[in-house]
């Protein structure tokens, strides 16, 4: 069941820095405070988050929270 709370993130783009950065799920979870399950939803379009997952993901990739929002 998907999670159709909280922010859209762009899970095409979170994918694509985890691995220009040659992450693992599991690393940007760990790096990030979260778990590999919601990371895998993420990039999957599966799951939105609370802000403070957001500004946690763009810390640990090095960018702005906006560079991961899904964009209409």
């Amino acid at each position: 069941m998907a999670k159709w709370y909280g922010q859209a993130l762009d899970g095409d783009r979170v994918k694509a820095l985890r691995q220009e950065r040659s992450l693992s799920q599991i690393e940007l979870a760990l790096l990030a405070g979260t778990t590999q399950a919601t990371i895998s939803e993420i990039e999957r379009g599966k799951r939105r988050v609370q802000y403070r997952t957001t500004r946690a993901l763009a810390s640990a990739l090095g960018v702005e929270p906006r560079d991961l929002l899904q964009r209409s």
